[in-house]
């Protein structure tokens, strides 16, 4: 068999026989494999030699160990991983592997390339079996980041969606830029959000909701959309740029469901649905549109392959999380925001450069770190001076001006370890406030001095300047909250993959 490399073969025998190639893409290359020890026929995914040294084995199966532990109905489960030895594909080194479920009912792309359009209960019900599946696993810190019609399987008519792993595994370990330069691209042009398709790294479950809706518009429009939703188009809830055909297909759909699907592929992360489950529940009841939503019940969590025979792993340690708090300041802006997790146990400090790798990459940016012991401290910021003592409050006061405002500190005390992350919000408040109050209050300032008006006549306009000023200030607090709020997700989601990679190693 030409297409199966004869070292692979060696490689993985006595555990998998691998039979066929089933699938190429543009990460990994499938095998159809029968498990030897249980006879059950499996996928095996065989990662593409350059990426696999880009990431490197022992980074790779430690994300992948994480992705593992997601047991949904409605996620494939992760087998096995491992690592083959030798000159596979004509390389050397270390070809990395992982095992799933072999899958033979077509995917969602197969059926869509039959029947172009669905009808819509039929979308509906598997848009609300896939948001339950990101939902738990947005839960677990762990964003999928491709989803696509190829990506969702539909075994005995169920949705399922699969590679999890390589996607929590590929963004965790390696560099944006490094994958660039090796032309791998996490995601796929027409289904990535505004946000991941511009490469920032910062991603949020809201870059999941926007694939999720692009799903839908395909699946009850038959193609993908053609502009991105702008302000305007959130307002009007509509679709004004459709192409006729789409136009012609949107307007059959029952009221709501457009304006659903709209907030869903807003460009703006922040002004779409905060949950997958969210825009499920518009979709399915899209005359409630516009009014709270009520959130899906809870699913069960037990999987839909339990991987018979193997043994359980111990559960992750319990984290202890905390809502991030603000510090009042001027005008009521908050200063600063601080968030905090907390992990029974002692992290190791072996496990600091890893943690480094992981802030470095959530942030997009290189930062200034330190650690000893059991104390890591890491800063966007250059320090003025070498910091002797490991005091978060001076390095924090030696840093200078340099990247965004972010420092983070992990250290492991009487039995825990604690997260903490914070973020000062001088400069965003002063740009923000100043930007708009310099215009506005320009504007008002000339109308107070009478600017081109008759010395008597400009007592009469100090009320409506009074107004545009209170006004201003007004929208500055409205705008500068959104940001706040923006960015504490951030924090919150860094801090979560932070306590998850924690809990990991302490468990160990």
């Amino acid at each position: 068999m030409p297409d199966l490399p004869e070292h692979l073969r060696q490689a993985l025998a006595g555990r998998y026989d691998l039979e066929a190639v089933v699938g190429r893409g543009g990460m990994a290359t499938v095998y159809r494999a029968r498990e030897v020890k249980h006879g059950r026929t499996v996928a095996v995914k065989v990662l593409r030699s350059d990426l696999g040294e880009l990431i490197g084995p022992d980074r790779f199966l430690r994300e992948i160990e994480i992705a593992a532990r997601l047991m949904h109905p409605h996620i494939l489960p992760l087998y096995d991983s491992g690592r083959a030895s030798g000159p596979v594909g004509g390389t050397d080194g270390d070809v990395l592997y992982y095992v799933m479920p072999y899958v033979a009912d077509e995917s969602l792309r197969g059926l869509l390339s039959r029947i172009r359009l669905m009808d819509r209960d039929g979308a509906v019900e598997i848009i609300r079996r896939l948001a339950s599946a990101l939902d738990y696993a947005h839960a677990s810190g762990i964003l999928h980041r491709d989803i696509k019609p190829e990506n969702i399987l539909l075994p005995g008519g169920q949705a399922v969606l699969t590679d999890f792993g390589i996607a929590k595994a590929v963004s965790s370990a390696a560099e944006p830029a490094n994958l660039t330069r090796t032309g791998i691209a996490l995601g796929t042009p027409g289904y990535m959000s505004p946000e991941q398709a511009a490469g920032l790294v910062d991603l949020t479950r809201a870059t999941d909701v926007y694939s999720l809706g692009v799903v839908a518009y395909e699946m009850l429009v038959g193609g993908l959309p053609r502009t991105w939703v702008t302000p305007d188009l959130l307002a009007a809830g509509r679709f004004l740029e459709a192409a006729p055909d789409h136009r012609a297909l949107l307007n059959r759909l029952p009221p709501g469901t457009e304006r659903a699907l709209v907030r869903a592929l807003a460009l703006r992360s922040e002004q779409r649905y905060p949950a997958a489950g969210e825009f499920a529940q518009a979709l399915a009841n899209p005359e409630t549109v516009g009014m709270p939503a009520v959130p899906l019940p809870a699913v069960a969590r037990e999987p839909a392959w339990p991987p018979a025979g193997t043994t359980s792993a111990a559960p992750p340690a319990r984290t202890s999380a905390t809502a991030p708090t603000t510090t009042p300041g001027f005008l009521g802006a908050p200063t600063r925001i601080v968030v905090e997790r907390i992990v029974p146990g002692l992290l190791p400090s072996d496990e600091h450069e890893y943690l480094f790798d992981e802030i470095r990459a959530a942030l997009g940016h290189e930062g200034y770190g330190t650690a000893s012991h059991q104390t890591l401290i890491w800063t966007a910021r250059k320090p003025k001076k070498l910091v002797s003592a490991f005091d978060f409050e001076q390095m924090w006061e030696s840093a200078q001006d340099e990247g965004p405002n972010i420092a983070v500190r992990i250290f492991a005390r009487h039995g825990q370890t604690r997260i903490q992350l914070e973020q000062r919000l001088g400069e965003t408040a002063g740009g923000i406030f100043g930007g708009i109050w310099g215009g506005a209050g320009g504007g008002g300032t000339a109308v107070l001095l009478g600017v081109g008006i008759p010395l008597g006549a400009s007592v009469l306009v100090i009320p409506g300047a009074a107004l545009v000023l209170g006004g201003t200030y007004a929208i500055s607090r409205v705008i500068f909250r959104s940001v706040v709020a923006t960015k504490a997700r951030i924090l919150e989601d860094l801090a979560d993959r932070l306590a998850e990679q924690c809990a990991e190693a302490v468990g160990r």
